[in-house]
C-alpha cells in the first residue's frame, strides 16, 4: 500500500480532454497513437480546428492545410508534457478548441456554457457582470423616461440662447 501513494511511482497518462463533452478515458503513455486517434473521434467526422493551443503552455498550433496534421502535432506535443508529469488538473480550457466545436455543433449548449464558464485570471470578489445596474442607475434610467418633455419650452430656451449668442 505504501508503495502505491509513492509519488515517485507515478506513472503519467494520457488523459482525454474532451471531459467538457463527458469524456473520462485515459491512456497509457505508450498508446499514443490511439491516444490520437481517440480524440479525432470526438470531431464526429468534421476536421480539427485550423488552430489550437496547447492546454499546459501558450504554444500555438496552426496549419490551414492540414489540420488532421496540425492537430496529431498538437497532441504530440501534450503527450510530452504528461511525460514529463504534467496533470490534467494542472490544465487549462483550449478556447479556440471549444469554441471550434459549438460552430460545428459537435457540442450542446449546456456543454459549452459549462466548458466556457472557466477562467485563467484569479478569482476576484467584486466584480458583477456588465448588464448589471446599481439602484441609481436604474432610478436614473426611470426617470429619464418619465421626465415629460415640453417641446415648446425646449424651443423658447434655444431661441433665447441664440439671441444671447448673436447680442454678444
Amino acid at each position: 500500500p505504501a508503495a502505491a501513494i509513492n509519488p515517485m511511482n507515478y506513472v503519467p497518462e494520457l488523459r482525454c480532454e474532451f471531459e467538457f463533452v463527458g469524456c473520462h478515458l485515459s491512456f497509457h503513455p505508450t498508446q499514443i497513437e490511439p491516444y490520437i486517434s481517440h480524440t479525432v473521434s470526438h470531431f464526429l467526422g468534421h476536421l480539427p480546428p485550423l488552430r489550437t493551443i496547447c492546454i499546459f503552455c501558450n504554444r500555438i498550433f496552426e496549419d490551414p492545410n492540414d489540420p488532421v496534421a496540425n492537430w496529431t502535432r498538437r497532441m504530440r506535443h501534450i503527450a510530452d508534457h504528461y511525460r514529463q508529469s504534467a496533470r490534467f488538473v494542472h490544465s487549462r480550457p483550449d478556447f479556440l478548441l471549444i469554441n471550434h466545436m459549438r460552430s460545428k455543433r459537435i457540442m450542446s449548449s449546456e456543454d459549452y456554457k459549462w466548458a466556457t464558464m472557466h477562467s485563467e485570471r484569479p478569482h476576484c470578489d467584486g466584480l458583477v457582470d456588465r448588464s448589471y445596474r446599481t439602484p441609481e442607475m436604474k432610478r436614473k434610467e426611470e426617470k429619464l423616461i418619465a421626465e415629460p418633455h415640453d417641446l415648446e419650452k425646449e424651443a423658447r430656451h434655444r431661441r433665447r440662447n441664440a439671441s444671447k449668442a448673436k447680442g454678444k
